[in-house]
């Protein structure tokens, strides 16, 4: 799919996949037109789609984020009960060690001590069967009975205390499941974050792009109309010429000199081939802080990093001079510091970006080119870019445009 800029061009240029993309024309504007149109109408039965699932999933969303809610309120009552349970225990387990410590006070007394029972010699020792010996006997069968109802209730209370025990573990079971439970809604709430909900953005966002690409190629084929342009006549060259440059350009950068000339024997021995351009650095740390400008009014048909022919950082504008197609091309900028976009209109006031050396460079430096009719790499004639500005001679430092 081409992006909205690819859209923008106006002129055959080489991109960072060096694939040439050529201007367009009215009749291609309107094929665009409706393709663009066919894929917005399909983005958009897919966003419907999604919105009408999306809802049926908001929904699901809520019942189970309601769901974790009571199911919280019933894991914290729980958490409660177990707490409220441990302390009925400590307060059985309390009272069952009492009952057992008064049982075993009261049977102690008929504990034979040294082989012998004080209470049962004193009750039938020396003063037979009579009314006295009689009444201290019931006292003792009493006695003993009470300590034999500590032992009963002693039982009883074990028994609570086991329930209560068994209680307790219920209840933690209780509280695990719970826990499960509210991990469980919680993890299905994840997914349907991760799975539906990512969908419908996705729908969304196809739909976005797909609209916004349908207004950028109706907009263009307004202007296009409106310009009065025929088919195979190209936007911006042939018909809808708005910017026109004056014959003498201005110079990239406020300051600066030229390092090497076009066609420069020195630079080719190195490289191995022509140098179709001239190069202009500042020397030295300070050419990082270079900005660098449009050398006349024009439009961006390139802005993007170039890496075949190792321009690195790299800007191509088109301007009409006197009716001739004039491209200027920017290489090496610092990586980051484009400023514009294709299909941008620029005067030359407009920072293209900052000088740097990005690509395949030995320092930092512009590489100005300067063609006639397209890109040179794409079909068009480089030319000294001295035909178009002033500069000083190699090595001259200059201060101004």
């Amino acid at each position: 799919m081409k992006k909205l800029t690819q859209i923008l061009l106006i002129f055959s240029v080489f991109f960072v996949t060096c694939k040439p993309f050529y201007a367009q024309t009215i009749d291609g504007v309107q094929a665009e037109q409706n393709r663009l149109k066919k894929q917005q109408d399909e983005a958009l039965k897919e966003l419907q789609s999604q919105n009408y699932t999306y809802n049926s999933i908001l929904a699901k969303m809520n019942e189970l984020i309601e769901e974790e809610k009571n199911l919280n309120t019933q894991k914290a009552q729980i958490q409660t009960d177990i707490t409220n349970k441990e302390a009925e225990i400590k307060q059985t387990e309390e009272e069952k060690a009492k009952l057992v410590d008064q049982a075993g006070s009261v049977l102690a007394f008929y504990q034979e001590v040294d082989g012998s029972n004080p209470m049962l010699e004193q009750i039938f020792n020396n003063e037979g069967v009579g009314s006295k010996s009689y009444e201290n006997a019931m006292i003792s069968n009493q006695i003993v009975d009470s300590g034999m109802d500590y032992i009963d209730q002693a039982i009883q209370i074990g028994i609570k205390l086991n329930q209560e025990k068994t209680e307790l573990e219920n209840k933690k079971a209780e509280l695990s499941t719970k826990e499960t439970e509210v991990n469980n809604a919680i993890e299905k709430q994840k997914a349907l974050k991760e799975t539906e909900f990512a969908k419908k953005m996705q729908a969304q966002k196809a739909y976005d792009d797909a609209a916004s690409q349908k207004k950028a190629s109706d907009a263009l084929a307004k202007k296009m109309q409106e310009a009065g342009c025929k088919p195979g006549e190209v936007y911006g060259v042939s018909c809808g010429i708005t910017i026109q440059s004056a014959g003498t350009f201005l110079r990239p950068t406020t300051k600066g000199e030229v390092t090497a000339e076009f066609n420069d024997p020195t630079y080719a021995a190195l490289i191995g081939r022509s140098h179709v351009a001239i190069d202009i650095a500042n020397g030295g740390a300070a050419t990082s802080n270079i900005p660098i400008y449009a050398v006349a009014p024009g439009q961006v048909i390139v802005s993007g990093y170039e890496p075949v022919r190792g321009s690195g950082e790299h800007v191509q504008i088109v301007h009409i001079v006197n009716g001739e197609t004039i491209v200027s091309s920017y290489s090496h900028m610092q990586r980051g510091s484009r400023r514009v976009s294709e299909g941008q209109m620029v005067d030359a006031n407009t920072q293209l970006g900052i000088m740097g050396a990005t690509g395949n460079v030995t320092g930092p430096h512009l590489h100005l080119a300067i063609s006639k009719g397209a890109y040179g790499y794409n079909g068009g004639q480089f030319v000294d870019p001295r035909r178009y500005i002033q500069f000083p001679p190699k090595g001259v430092k200059f201060n101004s445009r």
